[in-house]
């Protein structure tokens, strides 16, 4: 066996007997376990906690609705969306939205005593 084979072999049983007596006392039975951060070992559960139910959509308006009442509508839907959760919402918009492509209006939804001022565009 050469120099370097004897200096490699005996490096490498050393670094194996550090490796070796460093791991030892390092069980969750080992006095210093207390001693280590309770974070660095945490593992954390794998289950998602279910999302809460969503509330029973409210029927859409008839047919012969007006735009202010689709409007509204649409509102209050988007803003139990945002909520996701139960509630009652109610919406106010002007009676009289034109139909026209660039109508500005605002209108105004509350839900649990929190009021949502929606700045509505008409599109196309």
């Amino acid at each position: 066996m050469s120099m370097h084979m004897k200096i490699a072999s005996a490096i490498m049983f050393g670094v194996v007997g550090l490796l070796v007596t460093g791991c030892a006392g390092e069980g969750p039975d080992s006095d210093d376990a207390a001693a280590r951060p309770a974070s660095a070992a945490t593992v954390l559960p794998q289950k998602l906690a279910e999302p809460p139910a969503m509330p029973k959509e409210e029927p859409s308006p008839a047919d012969d609705a007006t735009l202010s009442e689709n409007l509204a509508y649409e509102l209050r839907r988007k803003t139990l969306d945002m909520a996701k959760a139960a509630g009652e919402v109610t919406a106010q918009c002007p009676k009289k939205v034109a139909s026209k492509s660039g109508t500005r209006v605002t209108c105004t939804t509350t839900y649990k005593g929190l009021e949502v001022v929606w700045d509505v565009n008409i599109g196309e």
